[in-house]
């Protein structure tokens, strides 16, 4: 029942260079299959990230533009956290 349950799985899978790749690693259960299916999944969209990076560079847009994250706090939660800082 295992193995049909893989086998449905990797049949699905809509990349038939993704299904190869699975299939040659051999998983023993689906488990396994999912694992795997994820990491490559995982492993090629850090290619293409890097890939978009080199290409940004190569066009001169080298330069690394700061990203701030601000929190913003309505006045009864900055009471409430006063409040607490006050308590510990």
């Amino acid at each position: 029942m295992n193995h049909v349950g893989k086998e449905a799985f990797v049949t699905a899978l809509s990349d038939s260079n993704l299904q190869l790749e699975v299939m040659k690693r051999e998983p023993p259960f689906i488990e396994a299959a999912i694992s795997h299916t994820i990491k490559v999944e995982t492993y090629e969209q850090s290619l293409v990230s890097q890939a978009t990076l080199v290409a940004d560079q190569d066009e001169g847009r080298t330069e690394c533009r700061p990203r701030n994250v601000y929190a913003v706090m309505d006045k009864q939660e900055l009471n409430d956290n006063v409040a607490l800082q006050r308590c510990v």
